[in-house]
């Protein structure tokens, strides 16, 4: 929150705050302000203040003259904004109340609750129609273990990058209403959300994501990724979608039929358990950035008899030629036919 942000939200507790330290009309606010964006307080329009601020009446304050408090406990942190149109950073405390907020004119939404040490938010009431961009929304809310979005309306968002990057202690995520049929950008939106062991990502529409890179990097309890109702038939880059998934066994992509892919730099690095992935409807001779793709030794990516479903013969032949440790890709015409022995 800026300074000026925090000013505005702060007149409408006026009343409040002059009726507990008989501060006047005009009084500068900078030091609240100062305070705010350190951390040491923050509010927003509608809080009562002096729950929170000392009745203590000093002077020689530098800047609030003839007056100095001390904080008595971090308020709950609101917003009524009905004019805003970004939320960068507005809610960073670890108690938060959504109930006031007005969020019906914002298209911004990115790093609306970055690095904050909320346990636990309710975003039933949050509208987010009009939202465009959720970019690290959620990100580094490192002490986060539930999250119930169902509710959310994202009809118009493009940009989902770092969504939830580095909620490391998220081990519930409830996407089912998320409609994102215009989402570009899908990057780093899972990474490092090491405590997460299931997802549901069927509802998922992907016909316009171009990249998925560092989409699970790091998020070490998967074992088994169902995205098998993913289209994606844009995606250009895959690079370190699954980078350092240690135990993930299965990952299903037989949906994405592609030639635009480009980049799958260290998609499967470090997935040492790897049993099987079907990348059946990916064009593999498009791609020009394949380093790491599968880990150039089983030490450092998957093992050399894990079953990988391909395209076609040149699929089979450009994997085997770039990895020629794998041992176990087959087509889709050699894998099913095994299957209906």
């Amino acid at each position: 929150m800026t300074t000026t942000d925090y000013l505005e939200s702060l007149q409408e507790d006026l009343n409040k705050i002059n009726n507990s330290l008989n501060l006047e009309e005009g009084t500068n606010f900078t030091d609240i302000a100062n305070m705010a964006e350190n951390g040491d307080i923050s509010t927003g329009g509608g809080a009562d203040l002096s729950e929170y601020i000392s009745n203590e009446i000093n002077s020689g304050s530098s800047n609030l003259p003839g007056y100095a408090f001390s904080i008595k406990k971090l308020p709950p942190q609101t917003f009524n904004g009905t004019s805003a149109t970004y939320m960068y950073s507005r809610f960073q405390g670890d108690v938060i109340d959504l109930s006031n907020v007005n969020t019906e004119n914002v298209t911004d939404f990115s790093d609306m609750f970055f690095m904050s040490r909320i346990k636990e938010l309710d975003t039933l009431k949050l509208k987010t129609e009009n939202g465009i961009n959720m970019s690290q929304m959620f990100s580094n809310c490192v002490d986060l273990k539930s999250l119930d979005l169902s509710a959310f309306n994202t009809q118009n968002v493009t940009n989902m990058s770092g969504m939830f990057n580095g909620s490391r202690l998220l081990e519930n995520l409830n996407l089912s209403g998320f409609n994102t049929s215009k989402v570009s950008n899908m990057e780093s939106m899972f990474y490092g959300c090491n405590a997460l062991e299931t997802i549901d990502l069927s509802n998922f529409n992907t016909e316009n994501v171009t990249s998925f890179a560092n989409m699970f990097y790091n998020c070490y309890k998967f074992e088994t990724l169902d995205l098998s109702s993913f289209k994606a038939p844009k995606v250009n880059n895959m690079g370190s979608m699954f980078n350092n998934c240690g135990k993930l066994k299965y990952v299903d992509l037989s949906g994405i039929e592609t030639n635009t892919l480009r980049n799958t730099t260290y998609m499967f690095y470090q997935c040492k358990k790897m049993e099987f992935i079907d990348i059946r409807g990916i064009d593999l001779t498009k791609i020009t950035s394949y380093s790491n793709m599968f880990g150039n030794t089983e030490y450092v990516g998957i093992p050399n008899n894990c079953l990988i479903i391909v395209k076609d013969d040149d699929s089979k032949s450009w994997a085997i030629s770039k990895f020629s440790r794998l041992t176990n890709v087959k087509t889709v015409a050699e894998y099913e036919a095994e299957q209906s022995e």
